[in-house]
Protein backbone atom coordinates (compact mmCIF):
# COMPACT_ATOMS: atom_id res chain seq x y z
CA UNK A 1 0.00 0.00 0.00
CA UNK A 2 1.60 3.27 -1.20
CA UNK A 3 1.97 5.78 1.69
CA UNK A 4 1.24 9.24 2.06
CA UNK A 5 4.31 11.77 1.02
CA UNK A 6 4.90 13.67 4.47
CA UNK A 7 8.45 15.36 4.23
CA UNK A 8 12.03 14.35 3.16
CA UNK A 9 15.08 14.35 5.04
CA UNK A 10 18.61 13.41 5.36
CA UNK A 11 19.09 13.72 8.92
CA UNK A 12 20.55 11.03 10.67
CA UNK A 13 18.54 8.63 12.70
CA UNK A 14 19.05 8.23 16.06
CA UNK A 15 17.45 5.23 19.35
CA UNK A 16 13.64 6.83 20.29
CA UNK A 17 13.46 8.99 16.70
CA UNK A 18 9.68 8.85 16.99
CA UNK A 19 8.50 8.95 13.35
CA UNK A 20 4.87 9.58 11.66
CA UNK A 21 3.63 7.86 8.76
CA UNK A 22 0.29 7.36 6.98
CA UNK A 23 -1.78 6.29 4.10
CA UNK A 24 -4.68 8.21 4.15
CA UNK A 25 -4.42 12.18 4.38
CA UNK A 26 -4.36 13.84 7.78
CA UNK A 27 -4.75 10.23 9.67
CA UNK A 28 -1.05 9.59 11.20
CA UNK A 29 0.62 6.11 12.61
CA UNK A 30 3.74 5.71 14.53
CA UNK A 31 7.18 4.29 14.49
CA UNK A 32 10.00 4.32 16.84
CA UNK A 33 13.75 3.44 15.75
CA UNK A 34 14.90 1.12 18.77
CA UNK A 35 18.25 0.90 17.12
CA UNK A 36 20.45 2.09 14.23
CA UNK A 37 23.86 -0.03 12.98
CA UNK A 38 22.51 -3.41 13.05
CA UNK A 39 23.22 -6.49 10.53
CA UNK A 40 20.04 -6.74 8.73
CA UNK A 41 20.72 -10.14 7.08
CA UNK A 42 23.76 -9.70 5.82
CA UNK A 43 23.23 -5.84 5.26
CA UNK A 44 25.35 -3.98 8.34
CA UNK A 45 24.48 -0.27 8.95
CA UNK A 46 20.62 -0.69 9.16
CA UNK A 47 18.08 0.57 11.85
CA UNK A 48 15.44 -1.51 13.82
CA UNK A 49 11.95 -0.03 13.92
CA UNK A 50 8.82 -0.58 16.05
CA UNK A 51 5.64 0.28 14.39
CA UNK A 52 2.39 0.49 16.23
CA UNK A 53 -1.38 0.06 16.04
CA UNK A 54 -2.51 2.98 17.45
CA UNK A 55 -2.90 6.33 15.15
CA UNK A 56 -4.02 10.24 15.39
CA UNK A 57 -4.80 12.99 13.51
CA UNK A 58 -1.73 15.70 14.51
CA UNK A 59 1.74 14.04 13.34
CA UNK A 60 2.94 15.84 16.46
CA UNK A 61 0.69 13.61 19.00
CA UNK A 62 2.32 10.46 18.83
CA UNK A 63 0.22 7.29 20.24
CA UNK A 64 0.78 5.04 23.40
CA UNK A 65 4.07 2.92 22.20
CA UNK A 66 3.90 -0.28 24.53
CA UNK A 67 4.87 -3.56 23.28
CA UNK A 68 0.97 -4.20 23.72
CA UNK A 69 0.98 -1.46 21.31
CA UNK A 70 3.04 -2.98 18.18
CA UNK A 71 1.06 -3.51 15.41
CA UNK A 72 3.89 -6.40 14.10
CA UNK A 73 6.76 -7.66 14.55
CA UNK A 74 9.85 -5.43 14.47
CA UNK A 75 11.54 -4.81 11.12
CA UNK A 76 14.90 -3.81 10.20
CA UNK A 77 15.09 -1.61 7.19
CA UNK A 78 17.44 1.82 5.88
CA UNK A 79 16.98 5.34 5.61
CA UNK A 80 15.35 5.48 2.25
CA UNK A 81 11.69 6.10 3.98
CA UNK A 82 12.74 9.11 5.56
CA UNK A 83 14.89 10.79 2.12
CA UNK A 84 11.87 9.89 0.36
CA UNK A 85 9.87 11.70 2.73
CA UNK A 86 7.22 8.63 3.55
CA UNK A 87 8.64 8.62 7.16
CA UNK A 88 8.88 11.83 9.03
CA UNK A 89 10.47 11.82 12.65
CA UNK A 90 8.33 14.20 14.83
CA UNK A 91 10.16 13.49 17.99
CA UNK A 92 13.03 11.48 20.29
CA UNK A 93 12.07 9.78 23.00
CA UNK A 94 14.64 7.40 24.67
CA UNK A 95 13.09 4.35 25.81
CA UNK A 96 12.84 4.08 29.78
CA UNK A 97 9.40 1.94 30.84
CA UNK A 98 10.53 -2.13 30.73
CA UNK A 99 6.96 -2.44 28.83
CA UNK A 100 8.25 -0.21 26.20
CA UNK A 101 11.32 -2.56 24.76
CA UNK A 102 11.84 -5.91 24.18
CA UNK A 103 13.83 -8.20 26.00
CA UNK A 104 15.06 -9.85 23.43
CA UNK A 105 14.66 -9.37 19.52
CA UNK A 106 14.43 -12.91 17.53
CA UNK A 107 14.13 -12.85 13.21
CA UNK A 108 13.31 -15.81 11.78
CA UNK A 109 16.50 -16.77 9.32
CA UNK A 110 15.89 -19.91 6.61
CA UNK A 111 18.70 -21.95 5.69
CA UNK A 112 19.54 -24.15 2.94
CA UNK A 113 22.99 -25.16 3.35
CA UNK A 114 22.34 -29.31 3.17
CA UNK A 115 19.37 -29.20 4.08
CA UNK A 116 16.41 -26.80 5.31
CA UNK A 117 16.64 -25.82 8.38
CA UNK A 118 15.11 -22.50 10.82
CA UNK A 119 17.34 -20.39 13.24
CA UNK A 120 16.68 -17.01 14.96
CA UNK A 121 19.46 -14.72 15.34
CA UNK A 122 19.37 -11.09 16.72
CA UNK A 123 19.74 -7.82 15.15
CA UNK A 124 23.03 -8.38 15.23
CA UNK A 125 22.67 -11.77 13.38
CA UNK A 126 23.88 -13.39 16.60
CA UNK A 127 22.21 -17.04 16.80
CA UNK A 128 18.83 -16.70 19.15
CA UNK A 129 17.86 -20.34 21.45
CA UNK A 130 14.58 -19.61 22.85
CA UNK A 131 13.32 -16.42 20.78
CA UNK A 132 10.28 -15.70 22.54
CA UNK A 133 6.84 -14.01 20.80
CA UNK A 134 7.03 -10.85 18.11
CA UNK A 135 9.16 -12.51 16.10
CA UNK A 136 10.11 -11.06 13.18
CA UNK A 137 11.70 -12.09 9.33
CA UNK A 138 15.41 -11.58 9.00
CA UNK A 139 16.97 -9.55 6.25
CA UNK A 140 16.74 -5.65 5.17
CA UNK A 141 13.33 -4.53 4.55
CA UNK A 142 12.44 -2.19 1.68
CA UNK A 143 9.96 0.96 3.01
CA UNK A 144 7.40 -0.54 0.89
CA UNK A 145 7.80 -4.22 2.82
CA UNK A 146 7.10 -2.14 5.71
CA UNK A 147 4.30 -0.37 4.80
CA UNK A 148 2.82 -3.37 3.59
CA UNK A 149 3.43 -5.39 6.54
CA UNK A 150 1.27 -2.33 8.79
CA UNK A 151 -1.02 -1.92 6.33
CA UNK A 152 -2.02 -5.65 6.61
CA UNK A 153 -2.33 -5.53 10.37
CA UNK A 154 -3.73 -2.09 10.68
CA UNK A 155 -6.35 -2.48 7.52
CA UNK A 156 -6.55 -6.01 5.82
CA UNK A 157 -9.52 -7.97 6.87
CA UNK A 158 -7.70 -10.82 8.60
CA UNK A 159 -8.90 -14.42 8.82
CA UNK A 160 -9.12 -15.88 11.94
CA UNK A 161 -6.81 -18.93 12.24
CA UNK A 162 -6.67 -21.79 14.12
CA UNK A 163 -4.61 -21.50 17.34
CA UNK A 164 -1.82 -23.61 16.60
CA UNK A 165 -1.13 -21.72 13.01
CA UNK A 166 -0.92 -18.51 15.47
CA UNK A 167 1.68 -20.01 17.47
CA UNK A 168 3.60 -21.22 14.57
CA UNK A 169 3.43 -17.56 12.79
CA UNK A 170 5.00 -16.38 16.45
CA UNK A 171 8.24 -18.72 15.69
CA UNK A 172 7.09 -21.90 17.76
CA UNK A 173 8.05 -24.44 18.55
CA UNK A 174 11.32 -24.03 19.05
CA UNK A 175 13.14 -26.90 17.89
CA UNK A 176 12.64 -30.63 18.52
CA UNK A 177 14.89 -32.41 21.11
CA UNK A 178 15.22 -36.20 21.50
CA UNK A 179 16.32 -37.19 25.43
CA UNK A 180 15.70 -35.76 28.48
CA UNK A 181 19.34 -34.30 28.96
CA UNK A 182 18.55 -32.19 26.72
CA UNK A 183 15.71 -29.78 28.36
CA UNK A 184 15.81 -26.29 28.87
CA UNK A 185 14.31 -23.80 31.48
CA UNK A 186 11.54 -22.91 28.97
CA UNK A 187 7.59 -22.93 29.27
CA UNK A 188 7.33 -24.73 25.86
CA UNK A 189 8.69 -28.09 24.78
CA UNK A 190 8.76 -29.90 21.48
CA UNK A 191 9.94 -33.62 21.31
CA UNK A 192 11.03 -35.91 18.82
CA UNK A 193 11.53 -39.21 20.91
CA UNK A 194 10.07 -41.81 18.41
CA UNK A 195 10.95 -43.27 14.70
CA UNK A 196 14.92 -42.81 15.58
CA UNK A 197 17.39 -44.99 14.29
CA UNK A 198 18.20 -46.78 17.77
CA UNK A 199 17.41 -50.13 18.64
CA UNK A 200 14.25 -50.84 19.55
CA UNK A 201 15.49 -51.69 23.36
CA UNK A 202 17.30 -48.38 23.44
CA UNK A 203 13.63 -46.81 21.86
CA UNK A 204 11.70 -48.28 24.79
CA UNK A 205 14.29 -46.91 27.02
CA UNK A 206 13.91 -43.42 25.89
CA UNK A 207 10.03 -43.67 25.81
CA UNK A 208 9.95 -44.95 29.45
CA UNK A 209 13.04 -41.56 30.12
CA UNK A 210 10.33 -39.20 28.91
CA UNK A 211 7.31 -40.74 30.11
CA UNK A 212 9.21 -41.02 33.86
CA UNK A 213 10.07 -37.12 32.93
CA UNK A 214 7.05 -35.21 31.97
CA UNK A 215 5.00 -35.46 34.62
CA UNK A 216 7.43 -33.75 36.54
CA UNK A 217 7.89 -30.42 34.34
CA UNK A 218 5.74 -28.26 35.82
CA UNK A 219 7.07 -25.08 34.27
CA UNK A 220 5.97 -26.42 30.87
CA UNK A 221 2.89 -24.91 29.31
CA UNK A 222 2.69 -25.89 25.88
CA UNK A 223 4.44 -29.36 24.53
CA UNK A 224 4.49 -30.50 21.11
CA UNK A 225 5.19 -33.87 19.89
CA UNK A 226 6.92 -34.01 16.27
CA UNK A 227 7.07 -37.47 16.32
CA UNK A 228 4.60 -40.41 16.51
CA UNK A 229 3.23 -39.98 19.80
CA UNK A 230 2.27 -43.65 21.39
CA UNK A 231 -0.39 -43.98 24.34
CA UNK A 232 2.10 -43.88 27.03
CA UNK A 233 3.26 -40.51 25.97
CA UNK A 234 0.19 -39.43 25.83
CA UNK A 235 -0.93 -40.15 28.92
CA UNK A 236 2.30 -39.06 30.57
CA UNK A 237 1.65 -35.53 28.97
CA UNK A 238 -1.57 -35.48 30.25
CA UNK A 239 -0.14 -35.51 33.87
CA UNK A 240 1.83 -32.33 32.89
CA UNK A 241 1.06 -29.76 36.21
CA UNK A 242 -0.93 -26.65 34.58
CA UNK A 243 -0.44 -27.76 30.80
CA UNK A 244 -2.39 -25.46 28.63
CA UNK A 245 -1.89 -26.99 25.11
CA UNK A 246 -0.97 -30.09 23.62
CA UNK A 247 -0.25 -30.54 19.90
CA UNK A 248 0.54 -34.06 18.36
CA UNK A 249 1.22 -34.40 14.88
CA UNK A 250 0.30 -38.22 14.48
CA UNK A 251 -0.02 -40.68 17.46
CA UNK A 252 -1.00 -44.48 18.11
CA UNK A 253 -3.37 -43.63 20.99
CA UNK A 254 -6.71 -45.54 21.40
CA UNK A 255 -8.26 -44.57 24.58
CA UNK A 256 -8.21 -40.25 25.66
CA UNK A 257 -9.20 -41.12 29.25
CA UNK A 258 -6.17 -39.92 30.52
CA UNK A 259 -7.37 -36.25 29.32
CA UNK A 260 -8.89 -36.12 32.62
CA UNK A 261 -5.90 -35.80 34.44
CA UNK A 262 -5.21 -32.16 32.29
CA UNK A 263 -8.21 -29.77 33.95
CA UNK A 264 -6.10 -26.70 32.87
CA UNK A 265 -5.81 -27.62 28.66
CA UNK A 266 -7.23 -25.48 26.84
CA UNK A 267 -5.38 -26.17 23.42
CA UNK A 268 -5.45 -29.60 21.72
CA UNK A 269 -4.71 -30.29 18.75
CA UNK A 270 -4.83 -34.76 18.53
CA UNK A 271 -3.20 -35.31 14.86
CA UNK A 272 -4.07 -38.16 12.94
CA UNK A 273 -4.98 -40.69 15.09
CA UNK A 274 -6.97 -43.77 13.53
CA UNK A 275 -6.81 -45.87 16.33
CA UNK A 276 -9.06 -43.57 19.04
CA UNK A 277 -12.01 -45.32 19.84
CA UNK A 278 -14.02 -42.74 21.82
CA UNK A 279 -13.97 -39.13 22.72
CA UNK A 280 -16.27 -39.04 25.59
CA UNK A 281 -13.90 -38.11 27.82
CA UNK A 282 -13.39 -34.60 25.67
CA UNK A 283 -17.04 -33.78 26.89
CA UNK A 284 -15.39 -33.08 30.70
CA UNK A 285 -13.04 -30.37 29.22
CA UNK A 286 -15.28 -27.59 29.72
CA UNK A 287 -12.34 -24.86 29.69
CA UNK A 288 -10.92 -25.94 25.81
CA UNK A 289 -10.62 -22.96 24.11
CA UNK A 290 -9.33 -24.77 20.24
CA UNK A 291 -9.79 -28.67 19.78
CA UNK A 292 -8.59 -30.55 16.43
CA UNK A 293 -9.53 -34.00 16.44
CA UNK A 294 -7.77 -35.32 12.60
CA UNK A 295 -8.29 -38.70 11.57
CA UNK A 296 -10.23 -40.18 14.19
CA UNK A 297 -12.02 -42.03 11.76
CA UNK A 298 -13.20 -44.60 13.79
CA UNK A 299 -15.48 -42.06 15.70
CA UNK A 300 -18.76 -41.48 14.07
CA UNK A 301 -21.03 -39.74 16.93
CA UNK A 302 -20.06 -36.49 17.82
CA UNK A 303 -22.48 -35.55 20.66
CA UNK A 304 -19.12 -35.26 23.60
CA UNK A 305 -18.53 -32.06 21.47
CA UNK A 306 -21.56 -30.50 22.72
CA UNK A 307 -20.54 -29.86 26.16
CA UNK A 308 -17.63 -27.34 24.83
CA UNK A 309 -19.62 -24.65 24.78
CA UNK A 310 -16.50 -22.11 25.92
CA UNK A 311 -14.63 -23.32 22.24
CA UNK A 312 -13.87 -20.89 19.64
CA UNK A 313 -12.18 -22.89 17.58
CA UNK A 314 -12.66 -26.70 16.04
CA UNK A 315 -10.70 -28.53 13.28
CA UNK A 316 -12.55 -31.89 12.68
CA UNK A 317 -11.99 -34.49 9.70
CA UNK A 318 -9.67 -36.95 7.75
CA UNK A 319 -5.92 -36.43 7.05
CA UNK A 320 -6.00 -36.75 3.10
CA UNK A 321 -9.09 -38.84 3.30
CA UNK A 322 -12.65 -38.27 4.17
CA UNK A 323 -14.13 -39.03 7.86
CA UNK A 324 -17.55 -39.50 8.16
CA UNK A 325 -20.28 -38.67 10.75
CA UNK A 326 -23.67 -39.05 11.84
CA UNK A 327 -24.50 -35.93 11.77
CA UNK A 328 -23.40 -32.43 12.63
CA UNK A 329 -26.27 -31.23 15.44
CA UNK A 330 -23.48 -31.63 18.57
CA UNK A 331 -21.49 -28.88 16.69
CA UNK A 332 -24.64 -26.49 16.41
CA UNK A 333 -23.95 -25.83 20.39
CA UNK A 334 -20.80 -24.21 20.33
CA UNK A 335 -22.03 -20.65 20.16
CA UNK A 336 -19.09 -19.27 20.67
CA UNK A 337 -16.96 -20.92 17.99
CA UNK A 338 -15.31 -18.63 15.80
CA UNK A 339 -12.86 -20.75 13.68
CA UNK A 340 -14.69 -24.34 11.91
CA UNK A 341 -12.65 -26.65 9.79
CA UNK A 342 -14.70 -29.53 8.45
CA UNK A 343 -12.96 -29.52 4.81
CA UNK A 344 -12.72 -33.32 4.76
CA UNK A 345 -15.66 -34.16 6.90
CA UNK A 346 -19.13 -35.66 5.79
CA UNK A 347 -21.77 -36.55 7.42
CA UNK A 348 -24.61 -38.68 7.04
CA UNK A 349 -27.29 -36.12 6.54
CA UNK A 350 -25.44 -34.34 4.42
CA UNK A 351 -26.84 -31.37 6.19
CA UNK A 352 -25.04 -28.09 7.26
CA UNK A 353 -28.42 -27.07 9.05
CA UNK A 354 -27.56 -27.70 12.44
CA UNK A 355 -24.61 -24.51 11.97
CA UNK A 356 -27.27 -22.23 11.41
CA UNK A 357 -27.31 -21.60 15.70
CA UNK A 358 -23.68 -20.59 15.09
CA UNK A 359 -23.61 -16.47 15.20
CA UNK A 360 -19.66 -15.87 16.02
CA UNK A 361 -18.12 -17.82 13.16
CA UNK A 362 -15.07 -15.70 11.28
CA UNK A 363 -13.13 -18.07 9.42
CA UNK A 364 -14.76 -21.62 8.05
CA UNK A 365 -13.23 -24.29 5.83
CA UNK A 366 -15.26 -26.41 4.22
CA UNK A 367 -15.34 -28.72 1.03
CA UNK A 368 -18.10 -27.58 -1.78
CA UNK A 369 -19.78 -30.89 -1.56
CA UNK A 370 -21.72 -29.17 1.41
CA UNK A 371 -24.93 -27.51 -0.04
CA UNK A 372 -24.28 -23.68 -1.30
CA UNK A 373 -27.22 -23.02 -0.48
CA UNK A 374 -26.69 -23.96 2.98
CA UNK A 375 -23.77 -21.99 3.27
CA UNK A 376 -24.97 -18.97 2.07
CA UNK A 377 -27.11 -19.12 5.07
CA UNK A 378 -24.28 -19.71 7.13
CA UNK A 379 -22.64 -16.17 5.75
CA UNK A 380 -25.82 -14.36 6.44
CA UNK A 381 -25.95 -15.57 9.88
CA UNK A 382 -22.56 -14.60 10.75
CA UNK A 383 -21.25 -11.44 9.39
CA UNK A 384 -17.69 -11.61 9.83
CA UNK A 385 -17.37 -14.32 8.04
CA UNK A 386 -14.31 -14.66 6.01
CA UNK A 387 -14.50 -14.63 1.81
Amino acid sequence: MEMEFLKASRQHLRVGDVFAFGFAPNIFHFGRVVATEVNAGGFPGACLLYLYRGSSTSRTEPVSMTIADLACPPMMTNELAWTHGYFQTVANLPFGAANELLTQHAFRQDTFSERFQTRYVDEFGKPVERPGLHIGTSGLHSYHAVSDAVYKALYDRQRFEYFWTRTHRSGLPAQAIRSPSELENSDSLNIACTQTELSPSSQRKLVDAWCQCLPTLEGVKYLWFSSRASQKLFDAACSIPGLEGLHIKWSGVESLESIREAPTLRHLHLGSSARVQSIDPIAEMSELRSLGLINTKRVADLTPLASLTRLEELMIGGDGSTQCVANLKPLGHLVNLKYLCIDNLRSSDKSLVPLFALRNLETFHHSQEWSQGEIAELRRNNPKLYG
